[in-house]
């Protein structure tokens, strides 16, 4: 095993090529090898914003809201017209989809109650509440706000 082997290579940004076992007589036939990147490809898929849990709201008579997501720059709206709520502790099914998403990246959202339905969706507001989550295979996560306004989001990806 004291033997010198000599091989020759190229190296460039897709593929490696090494020429070994040509320097000499061996045991072996002289080879060419050659190896390519393999590119990683991230599966995406569809992010599915199951529902909004609303534990606690800052609005004492019917309320309305809107919810807004966004995935780098692909973004959904849930809003129901005429669709009030009247109480605290309610589950909101929002089935909301953005495609082409990846486990890791960042989903924002904007979340607006009002107690007039017109003004739910704009600037007039009466409460608006912003945030984040890191999108994975299956998840909730839960935001305070405001003193007396809690909720929980939950979602998947398919």
């Amino acid at each position: 095993m004291d033997d010198e082997y000599g091989c020759i290579y190229t190296l460039d940004t897709e593929t490696w090529t090494v020429a070994s076992n040509f320097d000499k007589q061996r045991g072996q036939k002289p080879s060419l090898d050659r190896y390519g990147r393999v590119k990683a490809t991230a599966q995406t898929g569809t992010l599915v914003i199951d529902e909004i849990e609303m534990a606690e709201t800052p609005q004492s008579a019917t309320w309305f809201l809107c919810f807004e997501a966004n995935v780098e720059g692909v973004s959904r709206r849930y809003y129901v017209e005429d669709r009030g709520y009247d109480k605290s502790q309610v589950r909101i099914p929002v089935a909301l989809e953005l495609p082409k998403v990846r486990s890791g990246q960042k989903c924002t959202f904007k979340m607006q109650l009002d107690d007039v339905d017109a003004d739910v969706c704009t600037d007039e507001v009466d409460n608006q509440s912003t945030g984040e989550f890191s999108v994975s295979e299956r998840g909730s996560q839960t935001y305070k706000p405001e003193g007396n306004w809690r909720y929980t989001i939950s979602w998947h990806l398919k």
